[in-house]
């Protein structure tokens, strides 16, 4: 019975490469060999692939945050939030509905949190 090297991943390849006997299996030798050279070939072609993907990708936007400012600032002073979906204007007031207001305000303030946090992680030193 021979082993299913094919069903196996780059690091067990590897060690079973290394433990074989070479000169008793040599046809083993040259497939592992193969299989090890294929499986090194894919895995530094998925690393290229996803080298341009970074966690810095993530920018912060001044406009954004100083505009979800302004709305959370507004929403506490008028005591109304609000959002447009399609045509239709959805207003939560404090008096009216004071849980979609709070919620509204909750979302927000969490998205304004975020930002300011992108900020802060930006000027960091890499």
């Amino acid at each position: 019975m021979t082993p299913r090297f094919d069903e196996y991943n780059l690091e067990e390849l590897r060690e079973s490469y290394a433990s074989l006997d070479k000169e008793r299996w040599p046809e083993r030798e040259e497939v592992l060999r193969k299989l090890i050279k294929k499986n090194e070939l894919e895995e530094t072609q998925v690393k290229e692939k996803h080298s341009h993907i970074k966690k810095s990708d993530l920018k912060p936007d001044w406009f954004v945050t100083l505009m979800l400012g302004i709305y959370l600032a507004m929403s506490f002073w008028n005591g109304e939030a609000g959002y447009t979906r399609g045509s239709r204007k959805v207003n939560y007031t404090f008096e009216d509905q004071p849980l979609g207001f709070i919620f509204l305000v909750l979302i927000f303030l969490a998205l304004l949190i975020f930002q300011i946090k992108l900020h802060f992680k930006s000027k960091k030193p890499r």
